[in-house]
């Protein structure tokens, strides 16, 4: 599949799509770390921003932007299902959590920090 399939998009925290994704993340984390649970997402700050994925409108991965007061941003979570991969989200979305992060902390263009 092309990256021109490729679309990426901010979602609700409640949207379906981020919630099976963040269940599948879990689930995979917990297949790797047994000793870690998954939070389904329960732990997401009200001001992260989340990034939905999709190739040919099938979502394929998502990623988390929290903003802090002092000009910065984490990248607090990444995921792209396995179906998906090799098809640019892996490059792309990062960029984009980027372009969130700068566009949050740094609406004036005089600096950000973006930490992962």
């Amino acid at each position: 599949m092309a990256t021109h399939d490729l679309t990426i998009t901010e979602a609700a925290p409640d949207d379906p799509r981020v919630l099976q994704l963040v269940r599948d993340l879990d689930a995979d984390l917990a297949a790797r770390h047994p000793d870690e649970p998954g939070t389904g997402g329960a732990h997401l700050n009200p001001d992260t921003r989340l990034l939905l994925a999709q190739t040919s409108g099938r979502p394929g991965g998502c990623a988390a932007v929290q903003p802090f007061p002092d000009s910065a941003a984490e990248l607090t979570g990444m995921h792209v299902t396995p179906e998906a991969r090799g098809h640019g989200i892996t490059a792309r979305l990062p960029a984009e959590a980027e372009r969130t992060a700068a566009a949050l902390t740094d609406p004036e263009g005089a600096g950000y920090r973006l930490e992962a």
